[in-house]
């Protein structure tokens, strides 16, 4: 999905970018490959808020000769002031932690400067309802699911169930442009099989492209 971001972006020599939710650090390490194969300059700030994760990315991105490219940070991202600065947006498994998704790209399209792009990467409900044995129903809360897995340094972990109907419109009233989108499972094959002949389906997420 980096790929089809840098595709669709308005390519010049310089950009900055903001990796929001960094987890980490994964996609700010694809993005910095693909950038410098493209020569393009860039100044990055990635933010996340467990400070683990923000340590672990800030190791991976030291070992690419990072110098001065990102600046990362350990806060929340919506409780912070953003000028309207930065050319390309990187938010990846972030939006299922809020139920309200167009207030939440309203927030995220505070920090885009005019014609900026947002790669939005979510995760794919179905897949998720069906490895847990759960009926799917819009909206649903299931943070109970990942209480152990999900939950670290106090950081409140909710999550919701949400189709790519509803990102589609969620995005249209927060005033974006959709450029692309994929739901990269084929649904109308029940289930994929993995070479161990374990029966799970692909858990790739889905994507967008503001």
């Amino acid at each position: 999905y980096i790929d089809y971001l840098l595709s669709s972006w308005r390519k010049n020599k310089f950009c900055r970018v903001i990796d929001i939710g960094c987890g980490c650090g994964q996609d700010a390490v694809v993005l910095t490959k693909k950038l410098r194969e493209k020569t393009v300059d860039f100044e990055g700030i990635a933010v996340d808020q467990c400070q683990e994760a923000i340590k672990y990315a800030r190791s991976r991105l030291d070992k690419l000769g990072n110098d001065n490219h990102w600046q990362l940070e350990t806060c929340d991202f919506f409780k912070q002031v953003w000028s309207a600065e930065f050319d390309i947006a990187i938010c990846s498994m972030l939006a299922m932690h809020y139920q309200d998704v167009t207030s939440f790209l309203k927030g995220i399209s505070k920090c885009l400067n005019h014609g900026g792009c947002l790669l939005l990467v979510v995760n794919n409900p179905f897949l998720v309802a069906y490895e847990y044995g759960l009926p799917y129903e819009e909206g649903k809360h299931y943070s109970h699911l990942f209480k152990e897995n999900d939950s670290s340094e106090g950081v409140v972990v909710d999550k919701y169930f949400h189709t790519m109907a509803t990102y589609y419109n969620a995005a249209t009233n927060a005033n974006f442009h959709v450029d692309g989108c994929a739901e990269i499972y084929d649904y109308s094959r029940e289930m994929r099989f993995f070479n161990d002949g374990k029966r799970n389906p692909f858990k790739f997420p889905n994507f967008f492209a503001l």
